[in-house]
């Protein structure tokens, strides 16, 4: 089976750390042609600020649902409806895959939204983050979507026994074969 990197922590905190925070700003809000509603728990704030950052990079809007000054504060009766009402309005939908976030309630039952409402996986992803000295588990429900992953660029090769650039990919989940095709992160989005 293919894999490539699944990004830690501190490798993420490290790869945004050379994005320009302002021209991320400037370039998402002006210029954004798809948006992202971002999955998550709330107690990965930190890192959400970073995946935020390097979704924004590839000109993409990307919800946050502690950012949109339209939500509560605190989770009410009418949470669910605002939840599913922008998840349904955003172009694409990405989890971000820690820990905590697969053991969150409101983290799995916005994956079955988005599921069901993206219908393609061309709409829908995982983006796995794991803790820097374990290996990332996910569950079986989540097997069955692409995952976004990184390449170095020297230590995965194609079909062709070319190695693959460097970068952000989607992984489609196996073929029965064990196949897996991927695509930059750019092109998915793009779509």
């Amino acid at each position: 089976m293919f894999n490539m990197e699944i990004l830690t922590r501190n490798r993420l905190r490290n790869l945004t750390g050379a994005i320009n925070e302002s021209q991320v700003r400037y370039f998402s809000e002006s210029d954004a042609k798809k948006t992202i509603f971002l999955s998550h728990k709330h107690t990965d704030k930190n890192l959400i600020h970073n995946i935020k950052l390097l979704l924004s990079s590839f000109n993409i809007k990307v919800y946050v649902d502690w950012l949109d000054d339209d939500m509560s504060d605190r989770t009410i009766g009418k949470t669910g409806e605002i939840i599913k009402q922008k998840i349904h309005n955003c172009d694409k939908f990405i989890l971000a895959g820690t820990d905590e976030a697969i053991k969150a309630q409101w983290c799995n039952w916005e994956l079955g939204i988005g599921d069901e409402v993206k219908l393609a996986s061309d709409n829908i992803a995982i983006l796995p983050v794991r803790q820097d000295d374990r290996q990332w588990e996910g569950t079986e429900y989540m097997q069955r979507f692409p995952t976004i992953e990184f390449s170095d660029g020297y230590s995965y090769k194609n079909s062709a026994g070319s190695f693959i650039p460097k970068g952000y990919y989607v992984l489609y989940p196996p073929d029965d074969k064990g196949s897996r095709h991927f695509e930059f992160l750019r092109e998915w989005l793009s779509k």
